[in-house]
């Protein structure tokens, strides 16, 4: 695959993801709509120029519970992104640098891992109760040993570089070592890592709310919307199938995105350009 069809890759990925950003910051402040407010007497409207989504059983507006789920999906998918991210990283630097520390940290994640990540949220989520803050720590810790575990990886083969060894041989203080010569190395493999947790969050949310160990059903996140209109299939397809092309949407967006920059920031592919 050549440069440039990575480059459109990865602006086409970005922008659909920063148009779903976009929507989940003031999508909910433009709509004219509460997406909390019942209207019996519009129940199950069709798409229109009134409400360009329709409505659900309950003469909600969609395209307002819609835009509201966008900014609780982000809202969950960024917290989950920082916490894997920051817990994740931190021990893969500790596990790859320190050896003693190796066996006893991986061991960890290996039996964290070695339950499926929705099958290992379903757990926590079912142990600390339903609600948002719950949904974001059961995700992140699910997430956490994958993104350790890169980590660890990354800083394996980086501790052999002439650069480190270096470091370490005029007595620079480990801390400095991992921060400075380390840790810069690690980012492009973290962040194409997250780009994907993102995309995953997105659907692992909508799936746990779907099943009914996620939010409560009071909160309009894609998961409860769908949820709401898997019996109105026949009479109202549109009540499940748009957040369900949300859902996709986000998911397609955000991982074209990591996998274009995934190819561009492999010098290995580069370099056969």
């Amino acid at each position: 695959m050549k440069i440039e069809k990575r480059k459109r890759m990865f602006i086409s990925g970005a922008f659909f993801a920063g148009v779903i950003l976009l929507l989940a910051i003031f999508g909910p402040m433009l709509c004219q709509y509460d997406p909390l407010e019942m209207d019996v007497t519009h129940r199950l409207v069709a798409p229109s120029f009134q409400h360009p989504f329709g409505t659900d059983y309950f003469g909600r507006d969609l395209l307002a519970r819609i835009l509201l789920g966008a900014r609780i999906t982000m809202i969950i998918g960024i917290s989950v992104v920082a916490l894997s991210c920051v817990f994740g990283v931190f021990i893969g630097l500790l596990a790859g640098y320190y050896k003693p520390l190796d066996i006893v940290l991986m061991r960890i994640m290996d039996s964290m891992m070695a339950f499926p990540s929705i099958l290992l949220a379903m757990v926590l989520v079912a142990a600390l109760g339903s609600g948002i803050p719950n949904i974001i720590l059961a995700l992140a810790l699910s997430n956490i040993p994958g993104i350790g575990r890169m980590t660890r990886g990354v800083v394996l083969t980086v501790k052999q570089l002439e650069h480190v060894e270096a470091a370490e041989a005029s007595g620079a203080s480990d801390l400095r070592i991992i921060v400075k010569h380390i840790l810069p190395l690690c980012w492009p493999a973290v962040i194409v890592s997250l780009t994907t947790i993102l995309a995953n969050t997105a659907l692992a949310e909508a799936s746990l709310t779907f099943l009914g160990v996620g939010l409560q059903p009071d909160i309009p996140s894609w998961g409860n919307i769908i949820n709401e209109g898997r019996m109105l299939m026949t009479s109202a397809p549109w009540v499940s199938v748009i957040p369900g092309l949300f859902i996709m949407l986000t998911v397609f967006s955000f991982n074209i995105m990591g996998d274009a920059l995934r190819d561009l920031l492999d010098p290995r592919l580069n370099n056969n350009q």
